[in-house]
């Protein structure tokens, strides 16, 4: 079971958080296009994206429930946008897969955590102003449960940024 780390409400400035990469749909997306519009599953994956189909799986059958909760799921990769296009493709992705072939963007966030755990998949809940909420390393072992969390922290999230 992933062990979540939760933030206060002031911990990180939004430069901290920002993201504005290439999309494997083509185009530019940034943090800045799911503002104030419900909290954000955003799962990060070092290295490359195939040694973690497990998460990208789960994430993608957790689509129809985050957008019932308004929210919305986005992955990031070190894939090039044509390898991460090929891995949507062949998947049957329903969420966007973003390129950050230097790592750029986990080693960010993973360094927002009090623990270190390596070079493993990083899931952070953002709520609709962007502030982290809640984050967690996952093991190859977390199997589907830190799908369930994630849903838990969404909803969370809603809880303490009302519309």
């Amino acid at each position: 079971m992933a062990h979540w780390h939760s933030f206060p409400d002031t911990m990180t400035r939004p430069s901290q958080v920002w993201f504005s990469l290439p999309s494997s749909r083509a185009g530019v997306v940034s943090l800045g296009d799911y503002l104030d519009r419900g909290s954000l599953c955003l799962l990060l994956l070092p290295g490359s994206a195939a040694r973690w189909i497990a998460p990208l799986e789960a994430l993608a059958r957790a689509q129809g429930e985050l957008v019932g909760k308004d929210a919305a799921a986005v992955a990031v990769s070190t894939l090039g946008v044509r390898g991460a296009g090929r891995l949507v493709e062949d998947m049957g992705l329903p969420m966007v897969l973003l390129c950050d072939e230097a790592g750029a963007t986990w080693r960010r966030y993973a360094s927002l955590l009090p623990v270190e755990a390596g070079v493993a998949p990083l899931v952070f809940i953002l709520d609709r102003f962007g502030a982290p909420r809640a984050a967690a390393f996952l093991k190859p072992d977390d199997g589907d449960d830190w799908v369930r969390q994630a849903l838990d922290w969404v909803d969370l999230a809603d809880l303490a940024c009302p519309e």
